[in-house]
């Protein structure tokens, strides 16, 4: 009888054991990113990723950032009334640009025109791909203007992100 009722013990706790979870997977935490080549070099930023969104305002206007260790980045793209999917070329006469700033050496260097209308000129484009109050993602290219201070100018190349917006 004690036997039976080890064996019996025994098969219960091995079928329990091999029961698969109800519990549905968890799902996935969203990874924003944001990398590019910068004069030819791999960099991806990974702090300070944000694309900007304001609840309750025509969503006209996204301007996206992020840091790596030796820099940081931004760059703006904006269409009047509603910003949609396409091609947002910098141009010197539009708020649309994108800036790099380098720490060795202290430097800025833009693309476009900055945030305060002063014209600069490069040359380059941001294609947002899809948008929502969620997230953005796209991609960009630019080359900026020669820093006066440095005398260099600034080469970003294959552009991408995709980024949680807020």
């Amino acid at each position: 009888m004690k036997k039976i009722i080890i064996a019996t013990l025994c098969s219960i706790l091995f079928f329990s054991s091999c029961k698969k979870s109800n519990s549905p997977d968890p799902t996935p935490v969203f990874q924003s990113y944001l990398k590019f080549k910068l004069d030819g070099v791999t960099t991806e930023c990974t702090s300070l990723i944000n694309a900007t969104y304001f609840a309750g305002i025509p969503d006209s206007v996204v301007t996206v950032t992020g840091a790596w260790a030796n820099g940081s980045i931004a760059f703006r793209a904006s269409k009047k009334p509603l910003l949609t999917t396409g091609t947002y070329p910098f141009m010197s006469t539009k708020w649309d640009h994108g800036t790099i700033w380098t720490q060795t050496p202290a430097a800025r260097y833009v693309a476009g025109a900055d945030t305060h209308l002063s014209s600069y000129g490069g040359s380059g484009q941001i294609i947002i791909t899809e948008q929502s109050s969620q997230y953005v993602k796209g991609t960009f290219e630019f080359i900026t203007v020669q820093d006066p201070a440095t005398g260099i100018f600034k080469t970003v190349t294959d552009g991408e992100f995709h980024i949680k917006r807020g």
